[in-house]
């Protein structure tokens, strides 16, 4: 099951126009309906973020809007060991001043986000600007990341409907989400055909799949690894 996003009672901070401060290419991105974009504190105060950063930050069945994120401290909103990780993150880019890619799976899609160091006054103690994007498919073997990127994978994630599966059923998922056959992935796994049949057809009934494209449909959209099998659920 998803984690629910905590409630936190201290009075948002006020929003101020970041838009205005950061100039026409700040307000183009955070109109763009396909980008998340927001900025975040060094001590992780959401200090803006657009309706398509919201959408894909909180539960599909219990959204919350932009607004009421602004002000809000994650560290209290979001599960500790999620927030652990975060914090980590963007006091890095504080300190290093170099951007990082990061990559989770959230709420059964993969969410990649640009984290980038801005100065800003409303923010003394350093702030990031952070570009989220859904991004189908496995990110390690894209070709359009530059070699100098540097790539942090969470190690910790929310599934969705695929929180369903064991773990044994994410990784056969994911094998089949690289265009694997049942022959490939037994012998890849060390175990009999008939036994990967089994798995193929329970991940189908969890996931209410009716073939394998669909299957296929499911992995590519969280971007899913043998990795992902052995990192921490939410």
């Amino acid at each position: 099951m998803a984690p629910a996003l905590r409630d936190q009672s201290s009075t948002p901070k006020k929003d101020h126009n970041w838009e205005a401060a950061l100039g026409p290419a700040f307000t183009a991105l955070a109109s763009d309906p396909m980008l998340g974009v927001s900025v975040v504190s060094g001590e992780l105060v959401v200090l803006f973020i657009n309706e398509q950063a919201a959408r894909m930050f909180t539960p599909i069945d219990a959204p919350l809007s932009a607004s009421s994120l602004v002000g809000r401290d994650l560290k209290f909103l979001c599960p500790a060991v999620w927030a652990a990780e975060r914090v980590e993150i963007v006091r890095r880019v504080i300190e290093s001043r170099r951007p990082l890619l990061t990559r989770t799976i959230w709420y059964g899609h993969q969410l990649v986000n640009w984290v980038q160091l801005i100065d800003s006054e409303y923010a003394p103690g350093g702030a990031v600007f952070v570009i989220s994007r859904r991004i189908e498919g496995d990110l390690e073997n894209r070709r359009d990341i530059p070699e100098h990127a540097e790539v942090v994978f969470s190690q910790v994630m929310t599934l969705g409907p695929l929180d369903a599966l064991s773990s044994r059923e994410l990784e056969i998922l994911a094998l089949i989400g690289q265009g694997m056959t049942i022959r490939a992935i037994a012998k890849f796994l060390h175990r009999s055909e008939k036994t990967i049949e089994h798995h193929r057809l329970s991940i189908g009934r969890k996931l209410q799949a009716k073939d394998r494209a669909q299957l296929i449909e499911h992995a590519r959209l969280a971007g899913l690894t043998i990795a992902d099998a052995s990192r921490l659920r939410l």
